[in-house]
């Protein structure tokens, strides 16, 4: 299949993959995503080899990580993951989407659903319905119980997105979801869009949205934070229902203070700061310290360490 362009004043062909093994919804995808390139003013060959180039550079510079279903980018990665996805030359809606991902962990199938009613951005809360959250929907058909919505407390930089998101929103009244459907804003943007953007990025199978999952996952341990904030961050399954319900509501200000703390280290790595590895903090043991420790640590301000007491 090809796509045609107009450069220059000439009509030109981009071949987009061959068919059947390219199914028409991922042609029709990608034939939106080069429209988008050139709308602007984003020359799609140049923009391809460029990708490729990067790509080929990476296999040069060090061995990829085994492929699975979703690969993920391990802690020395990200940095350059962030430059290449600030100039990604398609649609402004699904680069802004990708970033959402990376500042608030939640699942593809999440971020796809949400609609401007799930969010209190004066709290800065993104509040998602249970029937929405795959692992609350199983309980939810197990049990037929009430259950708490998935709370994802927001950066300021994620809220930022948000707002953006919201602002394009109000000028079009047929839109439903935050990010919607190319050509049919009542429709949620396709999954496939998401990946794909993330392709031609020069990441095939080397990420994909719900790695990006992962790769946070990864780093907010690696970094040393509660297992418990990362976990109830993630919407990670507990099959405790009483710590999880208590888990949920006790750790939102201390996840966050630690989501705060992961976008300032991704806009520090944008901004070209090596990546660190932590040293462990000073964690108490008796069970009166580790809570005065919390208490400390959920006040003390962005940014400062912490000292224990004597």
């Amino acid at each position: 299949m090809a796509f045609p362009l107009h450069l220059q004043g000439k009509q030109q062909h981009l071949s987009i993959g061959p068919y059947p093994e390219l199914s028409l919804k991922d042609a029709r995808e990608q034939r939106d995503d080069l429209r988008a390139q050139v709308t602007r003013g984003v020359d799609p060959r140049i923009h391809r080899l460029q990708c490729k180039a990067a790509s080929d550079l990476d296999i040069v510079a060090a061995p990829k990580p085994p492929v699975s279903n979703n690969p993920f980018l391990r802690m020395e990665e990200p940095p350059d993951f962030l430059w290449a996805l600030r100039r990604y030359g398609g649609q402004k809606l699904t680069q802004l989407g990708l970033r959402l991902l990376l500042l608030t962990g939640v699942r593809t199938g999440e971020l796809r659903q949400a609609e401007p009613s799930q969010f209190d951005l004066d709290r800065g809360l993104w509040i998602i319905p249970p029937v929405i959250v795959k692992q609350l929907q199983v309980k939810l058909r197990k049990e037929g119980k009430t259950i708490e919505p998935y709370v994802v407390p927001l950066s300021r930089q994620a809220i930022a997105i948000v707002r953006e998101l919201l602002h394009a929103q109000a000028k079009r009244p047929a839109q439903r979801y935050l990010l919607p459907h190319r050509t049919d804003l009542k429709r949620r943007i396709s999954e496939n869009t998401l990946n794909y953007a993330l392709h031609s990025l020069g990441y095939r199978n080397r990420l994909t949205g719900h790695g990006i999952r992962a790769t946070i996952s990864t780093a907010l341990n690696e970094l040393a934070y509660p297992k418990e904030w990362v976990g109830v961050q993630l919407s990670h399954a507990d099959k405790d229902p009483v710590r999880a319900a208590y888990n949920h509501a006790a750790y939102i200000e201390p996840r966050r203070r630690m989501m705060q703390e992961w976008a300032d280290r991704v806009d520090r790595w944008e901004a070209g700061d090596p990546v660190e590895r932590p040293k462990l903090p000073w964690m108490p043991q008796a069970p009166g310290s580790i809570e005065a420790y919390l208490r400390a640590l959920v006040q003390r301000p962005l940014g400062a360490g912490f000292k224990p007491g004597r």
